[in-house]
């Protein structure tokens, strides 16, 4: 199966299931079944685009603020919503760590599910026998 570059250029990033299917009259028959996954195409993000996901931004600005080297932008971060909401440079170190051990935690969940996704083991199965 062959697809030209214009056409594909149009499709959107993401996982996708194919099914080629020869027809004569009547008769059909499936010649090939598979998956294929279609990326981001990162020659036409913009300039400064930033792939990671909100809970790495986050755990990333923690750590530099932690380390006093985060940039403005990093610490002018918002944790939480609404009314609540805070810029991280005004959290206390007790909340810093806090939130540094929610967003750990959530990165790392995000990368297991990345990792279920491609068919690998996430290296959280304990196996016992009996």
């Amino acid at each position: 199966m062959s697809v030209d570059a214009a056409t594909s250029a149009l499709w959107a990033p993401g996982d996708y299931d194919y099914q080629a299917v020869v027809v004569k009259g009547t008769e059909e028959h499936t010649v090939e079944v598979g998956s294929l996954k279609i990326l981001v195409n990162l020659r036409t993000l913009p300039q400064g685009y930033d792939s990671r996901t909100h809970a790495q931004k986050m755990l990333d600005a923690i750590i530099a603020l932690e380390e006093s080297r985060a940039t403005k932008e990093e610490s002018e971060y918002l944790i939480g919503t609404g009314p609540t909401s805070r810029h991280l440079k005004h959290l206390t170190p007790n909340e810093l760590l806090i939130w540094r051990r929610h967003y750990q935690v959530e990165v790392e969940q995000e990368k297991q599910q990345e990792l279920l996704k491609e068919g690998n083991n996430p290296g959280n199965t304990i196996k016992v026998q009996f």
